[in-house]
This record gives structure tokens, sequence and C-alpha cells, in this order.
């Protein structure tokens, strides 16, 4: 079974080469119509920020046109994401719309991307809550395993599979363990905690330099304003 996943950043040349370079836009939609002439099944894999929210139903408008699925995933401030985090993360009032757009929207995929921004009505479309150590995992390029491909830092190093087997380190690495056992306790009384609970670890973690702390995109504190 081949299925391909295509990263598309923007509807337009303008926006989408901003992110990944000048021409790449034209290459990944020559990319998308020759996969929809071969019918190979893919997905339109997308990265929400600050510079494409405006053209998302232009992605969405593209990938139903090629037979594709739209899969939106978070910006995270991890890796080279921590320097471009402040300028490229969505603000309070694009997540709140975006969050409604969602629920328009019940075919766009978000695995467990916008866990703490979907609504009640999307859920049992995917994990509501972090699969990071109880479901999935992340193995590098050079086999060094991690609980998330956006929680590549030393707290959460379990091992490397050259040297120890996956099932060891998924059983036994700290990281591992410390995000299994994890709790929000500010978000503990919240109503959606068992969906979410507290939202994503990585961000949480990159933006504080802490665990235990709540997802700071949380759909509950951007209704609120908080």
């Amino acid at each position: 079974m081949v299925y391909l996943q295509v990263s598309l950043d923007g509807g337009s040349s303008a926006t989408n080469d901003l992110i990944r370079g000048p021409g790449t836009f034209k290459e990944i939609i020559d990319g998308l119509e020759r996969l929809h002439t071969a019918e190979i099944p893919f997905s339109i894999n997308t990265v929400l920020t600050r510079l494409n929210y405006p053209e998302i139903s232009s992605l969405y408008s593209l990938a139903k046109r090629c037979g594709a699925k739209l899969r939106i995933s978070r910006f995270r401030p991890s890796g080279r994401g921590k320097a471009a985090w402040e300028s490229l993360r969505p603000g309070k009032d694009e997540l709140k719309a975006f969050s409604q757009w969602l629920s328009d929207h019940t075919d766009v995929v978000t695995g467990d991307s916008f866990f703490s921004l979907e609504d009640e009505d999307r859920k049992g479309l995917g994990l509501n809550l972090c699969g990071a150590a109880k479901f999935t995992c992340c193995i590098d390029h050079d086999g060094s395993v991690y609980p998330c491909a956006f929680l590549r830092d030393d707290l959460f190093y379990g091992g490397n599979i050259i040297n120890r087997s996956l099932g060891d380190i998924w059983s036994h690495a700290h990281g591992f363990t410390l995000l299994r056992t994890l709790k929000v306790q500010s978000c503990e009384s919240c109503f959606r905690y068992d969906s979410c609970h507290g939202g994503c670890p990585a961000i949480a973690y990159f933006t504080k330099r802490t665990l235990g702390t709540p997802d700071p995109d949380c759909l509950v504190n951007c209704l609120q304003g908080a």
C-alpha cells in the first residue's frame, strides 16, 4: 500500500515560497498533479501559521480538486521553529476562527495536532490527547529515540536503537515514563480535561522550559481571552 504526504505551506506561491523557498510552490503543484493523474493516494500537509491562515480554504479546495485529504498540523516552537515562534504563530482570534472552520470541515485531518483547539463535534475523528510515549514515538535519522518529533531535547532522549532495543526504550526510558505520568494540575478542573489532558506538552515545554503547564493555545484560554 502506498500513501504519500506532500507538504505545502500556502495556497499561493507568495506564501508557500516564503516558508519553503523560491519556486517550491510550482514544483509541489506539479507533483500533486502527477500523483492525481497516476491515482496515487496522498494528503496535502500544511502547518498552520499566521502567514497561511487566510489561505486555508484555498488549500482545502486544492485538495478536493486533487482527490486528496487536507491535513493541518500545528506550528510548534521546536527545532528551527523556536526562532520564528512569535512571528509565525497564529493569534488567538485566528485560532478561535480556525476552530470553527474545523467544525465546518470534518473531513480535514488533524491527528492529535489540534486536540486542545477542536470542539466537541470533532471528537472521535482522531486522538483526543497527546499520543507521545502512549501511542507514538520518534526515531531520528541517527537512531535516536524520542517520545515525539517535537520533543527532541536531552530531557526526553530515550536512547539509540543501535545499542538499545526499541521495546526497552519504550518501556523504561525516563522521558517516556515522564510523559506517561505527566499531569497538568491547573487544567484538571476544566470541562475539557478528559479530551486534551492539558494540551501539547511540546509547546508548553519549549515556551515555559518546564512541564506541567497548560498549552498556551488551548481553546478554552482563547475563548476566555486569556
